[in-house]
C-alpha cells in the first residue's frame, strides 16, 4: 500500500529540487546577462563633473587627471576611457530622430560592441584626424530606412536656436536588446563634440598685405569664454592687433590667446623666412608659414568610464574611488545610471526565495503524509522494536533514515533532470524570449556548485527537521496495543 505513496513523494521531491535549481540558474543567468548588457552600454563607473546638471550634455573636463589611465593598471580596474555626451537630431530626407550623441575617443574599448555589431563594422577613432563615421542601432536604421554606406546629416544641438549640422556616412549598426538605448544612442568621435561645445580654444593668425615693408598680423580666437587675453613673442604687442612687423630676416612670431575661464590656452605661430636678409624693411623675397594646434578643445572630454574585473567590487570600489578624486568630480555608478533596471533585477530574487519555499513545503508535505503511511503501515514493526526494549528516539531514527533515503533519490533525480535541461538550454537555446520585453533572446542559464551544492543540503536538512514531527507519531504507539492489533 505504502510503495505508490512512496513514488509519490519522491517524485514530489524531484519536482521540487528540479523546479528549485532551474528557478536559481534562470534568474542568476537573467540578471548576469542583462547587467553585462547594461554595463557593457554605461561601464560600471563613470567619473564626471560634480554639477547639478542632469541634461543630456556634458560638461567638460580636463582629460589630465592623476588617474588617467593609470587607474587601469590597479587591482579591480580593467579599463578606463573617455566619453562625452551631447544631444542631437539625426535627419535624413523623409524622417528625423531625436538622439543621444556619444562621442569616443582612441581608447574606447570595442569588445563588447564587436559582438553587438550585426551589419558593417566599428569605426576607427585617430588622435589626429576626426572620422567622418557613425554607428547607430538597428532601431534607428530601421525607422530611418538606413544602411551601412548611408549618408546622414547629424545636427549637434548647442542650445534653443544654435543648432550645428555634420555630415556622416553609417559605418555600422548595432543591437544590444535594450530598447531605452539602442532607441537613443549614436556613436561618433568624440572630436566633433569638444570642437562643437567649445570647451578650448582655439588660436589663429590672420596675415594681411605688406604695406611699406610691414606685414600686418592679428589674432583670431575661437571658443572658450570672451573676452581673450593675448601674449605675443613681441611683448610690445598689445590686444589682438593687427599689428604690424618689419620684414627684414629670418622671425618666428607667435599668439598665446587664453580667456578669463581659465581654459587651456592656445597657441598660433607665424614663421618667415627670407631668402636675402637685409637691413632695410622688404615686403619681397621671403615666404610666410602660419601654423596652429588645432585648439585646446581636445585637452577635454565628458567624463571617464572604468571598467571592473568584477561587478561585485562595484560598490567598495566606488566609495574608494569617491574619496580619492578631485574634488570637483563625482562618481555615477551604473546602478544610479539606470536604477529601473537594476531594481527589477534585484525584484527576481524575491521571485526565486518564493519558488523555493512554496517548493520545500509541497516536498516536505509530501513526505510528510508518505512517513505518517510507512509508520501505520509499520504498526506491528514498532510494537515488537519496542517490546524488545528499543527506544522512542531509535524508532524515530529509523523513519527519519528511510525518509532521507526517499528524499536523497529524489533529490538526485530532481538534480540530473534540473541540469540536463539546463545544459541542453545553454547548448541549444531551444527556449526563446521577446527581447522588447526581456532584453535577451533566449533564456539565459548560469549555474553555480556553490549554489546547487548549498540548495540541495538545505533542502534535505530542512525537510528532516520538519519530518521529525510526524515522526514523534511513532511515541504514542503502544507496544502491547499494536502486538495485540497484529
Amino acid at each position: 500500500m505504502s510503495k505508490p505513496i512512496v513514488k509519490i513523494a519522491m517524485a514530489g521531491v524531484a519536482l521540487g529540487i528540479a523546479v528549485m535549481i532551474l528557478a536559481i540558474g534562470i534568474v542568476k543567468g537573467f540578471q548576469k546577462e542583462v547587467r553585462e548588457l547594461v554595463v557593457g552600454f554605461g561601464s560600471h563607473i563613470q567619473v564626471v563633473k560634480n554639477s547639478d546638471n542632469y541634461g543630456k550634455d556634458s560638461e567638460k573636463i580636463e582629460i589630465d587627471q592623476n588617474f588617467y589611465p593609470s587607474i587601469a593598471d590597479s587591482a579591480g580596474f580593467k579599463h578606463i576611457q573617455i566619453f562625452a555626451t551631447k544631444a542631437g537630431i539625426l535627419e535624413t530626407p523623409e524622417q528625423i530622430q531625436g538622439v543621444v550623441i556619444k562621442g569616443i575617443a582612441d581608447d574606447f574599448n570595442w569588445e563588447f560592441f564587436q559582438s553587438k555589431i550585426i551589419k558593417g563594422s566599428a569605426f576607427e577613432v585617430a588622435e589626429n584626424r576626426r572620422s567622418s563615421d557613425l554607428l547607430i542601432s538597428s532601431y534607428m536604421a530601421n525607422r530611418l530606412e538606413l544602411d551601412t554606406g548611408s549618408q546622414v546629416t547629424l545636427y549637434f544641438v548647442q542650445g534653443k536656436e544654435d543648432i550645428s549640422p555634420r555630415n556622416f556616412k553609417v559605418s555600422g549598426i548595432y543591437r544590444t536588446g535594450l530598447q531605452d538605448f539602442d532607441k537613443k544612442f549614436v556613436f561618433v568621435d568624440i572630436g566633433h563634440i569638444q570642437k562643437l561645445s567649445n570647451w578650448g580654444i582655439e588660436a589663429q593668425l590672420l596675415v594681411d598685405s605688406c604695406r611699406n615693408g610691414q606685414l600686418e598680423i592679428e589674432a583670431i580666437g575661437f571658443g572658450g569664454v570672451k573676452p581673450y587675453s593675448f601674449e605675443w613673442t613681441d611683448y610690445s604687442w598689445k590686444g589682438a592687433g593687427p599689428h604690424q612687423l618689419c620684414v627684414s630676416g629670418d622671425s618666428l612670431i607667435s599668439v598665446i590667446i587664453s580667456d578669463s575661464d581659465n581654459t587651456i590656452a592656445d597657441t598660433a605661430f607665424l614663421s618667415i623666412q627670407a631668402s636675402a636678409p637685409g637691413s632695410d624693411c622688404s615686403c619681397n623675397g621671403f615666404s610666410k608659414k602660419v601654423t596652429t594646434s588645432g585648439g585646446s578643445w581636445k585637452y577635454y572630454t565628458g567624463g571617464f568610464e572604468i571598467m571592473l574585473n568584477d561587478y561585485n567590487d562595484l560598490f567598495s570600489i566606488d566609495d574608494d574611488l569617491m574619496y580619492s578624486i578631485p574634488f570637483y568630480l563625482k562618481t555615477v555608478s551604473i546602478v544610479d545610471q539606470s536604477p529601473e533596471i537594476f531594481s527589477w533585477l534585484e525584484v527576481l530574487d524575491l521571485n526565486v526565495i518564493i519558488i523555493i519555499i512554496l517548493m520545500i513545503l509541497v516536498s516536505v508535505i509530501n513526505m510528510a503524509s508518505a512517513l505518517l503511511i510507512l509508520i501505520l503501515e509499520r504498526t506491528s514493526m514498532i510494537g515488537v522494536l519496542k517490546a524488545f526494549g528499543f527506544q522512542n528516539s531509535g524508532v524515530v531514527s529509523i523513519f527519519l533514515y528511510q525518509a532521507a533515503w526517499i528524499i536523497g533519490r529524489g533529490m538526485l533525480i530532481g538534480n540530473l533532470v534540473a541540469i540536463g535541461l539546463g545544459l541542453l538550454q545553454i547548448k541549444f537555446g531551444f527556449f526563446k524570449l521577446n527581447p522588447e520585453h526581456y532584453y535577451l533572446s533566449e533564456v539565459p542559464v548560469l549555474f553555480t556548485w556553490q549554489d546547487i551544492l548549498l540548495l540541495n543540503a538545505g533542502t534535505l536538512i530542512l525537510s528532516l527537521i520538519f519530518l521529525i514531527l510526524p515522526a514523534l507519531y511513532v511515541t504514542k504507539i503502544s507496544p502491547a496495543k499494536a502486538i495485540r492489533f497484529n
